[in-house]
């Protein structure tokens, strides 16, 4: 919570939730310190369970949860009741343990390895189903490392993410898409076309508009192209003389890839001086030399 208090700012606002009195109390004189070392007071700690979170419809736009919800005895309604408090447009972000294989009964009914979040993890194939179920949708799978091994029983530390629909009014292709920013986007391959979360073809080499949140989600697969038709999520350095950008008083003369080129042109005679100061439309910049045109 502290940590999340220090990223929203003091204009956001963090809720803490716990189900014991001992756990609250102590998140409450922690926080006395956080507050003084912030400059103002963003969180609030409130008693309540996973399966009946006590805030509002339409809450939060981020829930994270930190090797808890192995502990609901139901995931089902958990992930209901987040799905219930998170805005659309909202993610849920959680750590937690999972399995490959199903839990054995002495495991699952052992009261030392249910506190040591090993006899309520869930089977990671379950846990999918589970999400798109209860109606999450751009389901992401961040981290995966080995926990522990129980019994013959692998288990593993898994860090996922999912998100909560935009309103449908505001996606329809047919509306104006009041309040979604759209980008143009080029799957890079190398499958000859994906399927993004919202149901969206992506066909290799062609641009297509997404909405900037779930374009971002794709990472790497695809490029996300500026005004220019440039990258502007990747850092690259260009192989070729960018003659466009001839229009704003100068151009990259010598921006030659090393891995293509295996080599760096020398530098032009009439330099301009500058530095290359477009370096989330055209890669790094840093061996650029610009000329007069």
């Amino acid at each position: 919570c502290f940590l999340a208090a220090a990223e929203v700012g003091a204009s956001g606002k963090v809720y803490g939730i716990d189900m014991t009195d001992a756990m609250l109390e102590l998140a409450r004189k922690g926080k006395q310190h956080v507050v003084t070392n912030l400059g103002y007071d963003n969180v609030e700690f409130r008693k309540g369970y996973l399966e009946a979170i006590p805030l509002a419809d339409a809450t939060a736009d981020v829930v994270i949860s930190n090797c808890v919800i192995n502990l609901s005895p139901d995931k089902r309604r958990t992930y209901l009741e987040i799905m219930r408090i998170l805005k659309p447009g909202g993610r849920l972000v959680v750590a937690d343990v999972v399995s490959d294989e199903p839990v054995s009964a002495a495991i699952k009914n052992s009261t030392k390895y249910r506190g040591e979040c090993l006899g309520g993890a869930m089977q990671q194939d379950d846990l999918i189903a589970m999400l798109e179920d209860c109606g999450f949708a751009s389901i992401y799978l961040h981290k995966r490392y080995p926990y522990r091994e129980v019994d013959g029983h692998r288990f593993y530390s898994l860090t996922y993410e999912a998100g909560k629909a935009e309103l449908a009014e505001f996606v329809d292709a047919e509306t104006e898409n009041k309040g979604v920013e759209k980008v143009r986007c080029l799957f890079r391959g190398p499958a000859p076309a994906h399927v993004t979360s919202s149901g969206q073809r992506l066909e290799r080499g062609r641009i297509t508009e997404l909405p900037r949140r779930e374009a971002e989600q794709l990472g790497e697969q695809v490029f996300l192209l500026d005004e220019e038709g440039a990258v502007a999520n990747i850092e690259q350095e260009a192989c070729c003389k960018l003659l466009f950008l001839r229009n704003r008083g100068c151009y990259p003369l010598h921006l030659h890839c090393r891995p293509l080129c295996l080599r760096q042109l020398p530098p032009a005679r009439r330099s301009c001086g500058r530095s290359f100061g477009l370096p989330k439309q055209h890669g790094k910049g840093r061996d650029t030399v610009h000329q007069p045109y």
